[in-house]
């Protein structure tokens, strides 16, 4: 496939956000770039020490239904690369999740924000690429522990070798890459767009398995990650702009009255 219309097409998926802000003129705020320094020292130091019940519920439950999803694997892989192994859509859809190419994209999308005074738009493309960053960690170290070997190494979906480096099949990368671009944004805008634009992750995903690269459970768990921590870091990020993490509330009482300053973090 021509690379120039596979860097076209991340391009043009980069600008689609650009457009909706353009036309949403209602937000308009002088910027501080010092939120992103302190989302950068703080939100590790946050994610750590915020790990609740239902996160540990919630992560179980994933494991759960990535083992379930795991009965499918060889079943979906067959038929997936017989109907789309030469799809060209898919093909460029692979791209979206190259992390070689959407890294410098993002990165050059948050550094075009800060020329505006889109406030919310500056914050979306740093989650984006804040997110993406977070998630090719945790991805990387994943592979490395269970080390699956690939549809394209192996037949048997269940080939894990553990610790190695010559098996990197689950998670896919790429499709974790891919969700962890666009959820942000759909966190951010929701709406008719941005909900459309989940389509691309998903081809994304199928383009891996049609591939030969990737089960159908690698792309589902890289699905799972990169979903996460575009949801997770712009919920934070969205909370903290709140105003009403701000409270200020007049009391009165037998000695006088006042304001209590309540700020939540």
């Amino acid at each position: 496939m021509d690379k120039s219309f596979t860097v076209f097409f991340i391009a043009l998926f980069c600008l689609v956000p650009t457009y909706q802000e353009l036309i949403a003129q209602n937000d308009k705020t002088a910027p501080d770039l010092n939120r992103f320094i302190n989302w950068t020292v703080n939100d590790p130091v946050y994610v750590a020490k915020n790990v609740s019940h239902r996160d540990l519920g919630l992560l179980i439950a994933a494991g759960v239904s990535i083992a379930a999803v795991s009965a499918l694997d060889r079943r979906s892989s067959s038929y997936t690369q017989s109907e789309f192994r030469n799809s060209r859509t898919l093909e460029a859809a692979n791209e979206l999740g190259n992390f070689d190419y959407i890294a410098p994209l993002s990165a050059a999308l948050f550094g075009t924000s800060l020329l505006t005074d889109r406030r919310k738009f500056q914050d979306a493309a740093f989650t984006s690429f804040q997110s993406l960053l977070y998630t090719y960690l945790s991805v990387y170290t994943l592979k490395y522990v269970f080390a699956r070997e690939r549809p394209s190494q192996n037949s048997s979906p269940y080939a894990f070798n553990f610790f190695e480096r010559d098996a990197a099949s689950f998670p896919s990368g790429h499709s974790s890459n891919a969700f962890a671009l666009v959820v942000p944004w759909v966190v951010y805008y929701p709406g008719v767009v941005t909900y459309s634009m989940l389509a691309l992750p998903v081809g994304t995903a199928i383009a891996r398995i049609s591939k030969g690269e990737h089960w159908l459970s690698d792309v589902y768990a890289g699905a799972l990650i990169g979903a996460f921590w575009g949801y997770k870091l712009s919920k934070r990020h969205l909370d903290l702009n709140r105003s009403d993490n701000l409270a200020i509330t007049p009391f009165y009482g037998r000695n006088g009255g006042g304001v209590s300053l309540k700020v939540t973090f």
